[in-house]
């Protein structure tokens, strides 16, 4: 992991450089807490792969026909129910794949290792792969596993409404990160200025918005169940939902190089994922071991909760369209104008899940 964390933040400030700035705030994967690197463990099961290495990714077809992924993802949340579901049920085996999943905090970080070589496909946000792409970076989302905002912003007691956000500080994960460019949307629609009327931070890591409200360095941020429950027991309230925004908040994303030589490994991956949501909008006592698991969460209401906002949200089809990117180009555009000339259409491709869809993989 060691080689991974200094090749990611490398690139990483190269990436960001192309978006026009580089926060001090980005954490390169070295920084994830012990704590959240034993959860991220367990979407796994104690017989999984070891951790990601910096082998490059057009080894990882072997010839006996198990395909090896190197798959990471950026924040780890009940979002990631599917792939908990595919590991331990069977369904990546199944498909004949040997997915070895680890978390590199940080969409720009975790960009930074896919465009480096270090991993085959990572789920991260469309803002993080916009601003690659427009840097430069050949690189295709095949999947939008999150396209919309799963978002509510939860708020400090004195905050009743959107104006007493004025002069406020907001929680954020990474510049151009998805809670970063939500808010950033959100903001003007409310008569509000990012940056201006209200400050906001970057936290580095998902797994430090909450302390970041319980001691006060924040007043509000963008949360999803169960942290959500997790702020309200601590007396912080909800004044907006952003679930019916759609957006490009998460998806998986691979390299055009890898994708040329992996197009068989990619569609079982998709097939993989379609595989386990259904099996995650079935099976409410699995998909809710599964959550307890990664989260390190035995609270029944919280993964109550958890699992019926995600079960009603997350799509079995992932299809990935044009039209997601839009909240990310609007977010974006003025401190990169780059992202503004990027042809939408190069990178995505959506033929993958139409494939899925076309077998009835959805139906079964």
């Amino acid at each position: 992991m060691k080689l991974i964390a200094q090749a990611t933040f490398a690139v990483s400030v190269l990436l960001l450089a192309a978006c026009g700035s580089a926060p001090a705030s980005v954490s390169p994967a070295a920084s994830v807490p012990a704590s959240t690197q034993a959860a991220a463990s367990n979407l796994a099961p104690a017989a999984s792969a070891p951790a990601v290495t910096s082998k490059p990714a057009s080894s990882s077809q072997p010839s006996s026909g198990v395909a090896k992924v190197n798959f990471a993802y950026s924040n780890l949340t009940a979002a990631l129910m599917w792939l908990g579901i595919a590991q331990q049920s069977g369904i990546f085996q199944k498909n004949g794949l040997d997915v070895n999943a680890s978390l590199i905090a940080g969409g720009a970080n975790t960009s930074a290792a896919l465009v480096a070589g270090e991993l085959d496909v990572a789920n991260v946000g469309g803002s993080e792969i916009l601003s690659a792409a427009a840097g430069g970076a050949p690189v295709i989302m095949t999947a939008m596993t999150t396209p919309y905002y799963p978002f509510l912003l939860e708020v400090t007691a004195d905050v009743k409404s959107p104006a007493d956000l004025k002069g406020k500080k907001l929680g954020a994960i990474t510049r151009g990160g998805s809670i970063d460019v939500a808010l950033r949307e959100w903001l003007p629609t409310v008569g509000l200025t990012p940056d201006n009327d209200v400050t906001i931070l970057q936290m580095g890591s998902t797994q430090n918005l909450v302390p970041a409200m319980v001691n006060g360095s924040i007043q509000g941020t963008l949360s999803s169940p169960p942290d959500t429950l997790k702020l309200e027991a601590n007396g912080f309230h909800s004044i907006a939902d952003f679930s019916s925004i759609a957006a490009a908040t998460a998806g998986n994303v691979v390299a055009e190089a890898w994708l040329a030589g992996h197009h068989d490994v990619m569609q079982r991956f998709v097939d993989s994922y379609v595989e386990a949501v259904v099996v995650q909008k079935k099976d409410k006592a699995q998909a809710e071991k599964v959550m307890q698991q990664m989260l390190k969460l035995d609270d029944v209401g919280m993964l109550d909760a958890a699992y019926d906002y995600y079960a009603a949200h997350t799509p079995t089809l992932p299809f990935v369209k044009p039209e997601q990117f839009k909240s990310a180009i609007n977010a974006l555009g003025p401190q990169n104008p780059k992202v503004r000339d990027v042809d939408l259409n190069s990178i995505i491709d959506p033929s993958f899940v139409q494939s899925a869809a076309d077998r009835g993989l959805d139906k079964s």
